[in-house]
């Protein structure tokens, strides 16, 4: 059997089940969703707060909007569901330096109100999205499951935060819970800011990709793959178990650029202009992902290589007008 007849076939194990997603409208939210609804689940839908930006759903979804810190409201939303996935908060690293009171606010705050909403409904299991942000700057090569947690940004700390909160408040009142770590995820819906959005659009527009910084390596995740660990960790029989997701490769800025560049048939130059995105105390090289467990454990690995899912995400850039 193909794998992705094999993965389908897992996935039907979704079939007429209940799931609330919380920040569905956001870029990988709405990839979760999208999928979900894609194996005939029964999905709800919190959007993101009134004021937010997001991404409308297709399918027979059922949709509101409410800040996350509503407790009321996500007690409306969660009753009945059989599980909640967390992929709500503010995305971007960057402005966590700027507006850190806020990213810690959504992500800690928000993720102890959607706790007790469970709670108080009696939901039985949480997939909570974190990120690799909290490992901070590692020790070893390929960071894995159990490196130690040392954040060097708002939005890393608030992750960690939230973490703790996670496995704290389901571990006291028996809420099954799976915490997944992405990596560096891309894909269609991405951000035009976005590392990916800002070479598309200097590719098609300039003379030269002109990059804060060409060293930092990062391991990429195409989104649809994500949104597929979120539909296995809804499924699995594991509980309490943190999961990394990514490819457990590294590939630098540059390299990025240049298979970027490679994809638009473009054929200048990239290069540095030295003004890091971070503080010099908060940057991190290297973030390369350890991904046995997933594999062993989770059953899940990724299905898409990064020249294809690059492919896929500069022909919606382009098909959007977001480049």
């Amino acid at each position: 059997m193909r794998i992705h007849e094999f993965m389908n076939s897992r996935l039907n194990a979704l079939s007429g089940r209940t799931i609330l997603v919380i920040g569905a409208g956001g870029f990988i939210g709405s990839a979760i969703t999208q999928l979900l609804v894609s194996v005939s689940t029964r999905v709800r839908a919190l959007l993101g707060a009134p004021d937010q930006a997001a991404w409308e759903v297709s399918g027979t979804v059922d949709t509101c909007r409410a800040d996350i810190r509503d407790i009321g409201k996500l007690c409306e939303l969660a009753e009945g569901a059989d599980v909640v996935v967390h992929a709500a908060g503010p995305p971007s690293v960057r402005s966590s330096f700027e507006f850190p009171a806020e990213c810690a606010s959504i992500h800690t705050l928000g993720t102890v109100a959607l706790l007790e909403a469970c709670r108080r409904t009696g939901v039985a299991r949480v997939v909570y999205l974190s990120s690799a942000e909290v490992y901070g700057r590692p020790s070893t090569e390929r960071v894995d499951e159990n490196h130690p947690l040392r954040p060097l940004s708002p939005y890393g700390a608030a992750k960690a935060a939230a973490e703790i909160f996670v496995t704290t408040m389901a571990g006291l009142w028996n809420i099954k819970y799976i915490v997944l770590r992405p990596f560096s995820v891309y894909g269609p819906k991405q951000s035009p800011q976005s590392l990916v959005g800002t070479i598309l659009r200097q590719a098609q527009q300039e003379r030269c990709v002109d990059l804060s910084d060409l060293r930092p390596v990062r391991d990429y995740c195409y989104v649809r793959d994500l949104a597929e660990a979120v539909a296995l960790a809804c499924i699995s029989s594991q509980s309490g178990c943190i999961f990394n997701i990514a490819s457990g490769e590294g590939t630098s800025v540059e390299q990025m650029a240049k298979l970027i560049l490679g994809i638009c048939h473009r054929d200048i130059l990239v290069q540095q202009k030295n003004q890091p995105e971070r503080p010099q105390r908060a940057e991190i090289l290297r973030l390369v992902a350890a991904t046995e467990r997933a594999r062993n454990v989770l059953g899940w690995e990724p299905r898409t290589a990064l020249e294809d899912g690059l492919r896929e995400t500069v022909a919606w850039m382009q098909r959007s007008g977001v480049s």
